[in-house]
């Protein structure tokens, strides 16, 4: 994670999981941001990985990750455990 914008799109998501307030527990989960392909078709990918409690969960994690995507690609891998 090399480009500063990569960093800054992890710790926005991030911050923003930590303030949601129907979310548990925020640490069961990553974020995690690649960057696929090459100058300058560059895109980055948003990995969403980890567990959470309900589908509910789950689907509050990927809209939070969406809406501050900024554009990129977001791979959902989360997975509910109840």
């Amino acid at each position: 994670m090399s480009d500063p914008r990569s960093g800054f799109i992890q710790s926005e998501i991030f911050d923003s999981l930590c303030a949601a307030p129907n979310l548990d527990d925020v640490l069961s989960f990553s974020t995690t941001v690649e960057k696929k392909g090459l100058w300058p078709f560059r895109k980055f990918m948003i990995h969403l990985t980890g567990t959470v409690r309900s589908e509910e969960e789950k689907r509050t994690v990927e809209e939070i990750a969406r809406e501050h995507a900024h554009g990129c690609t977001v791979v959902d891998d989360i997975k509910v455990v109840h």
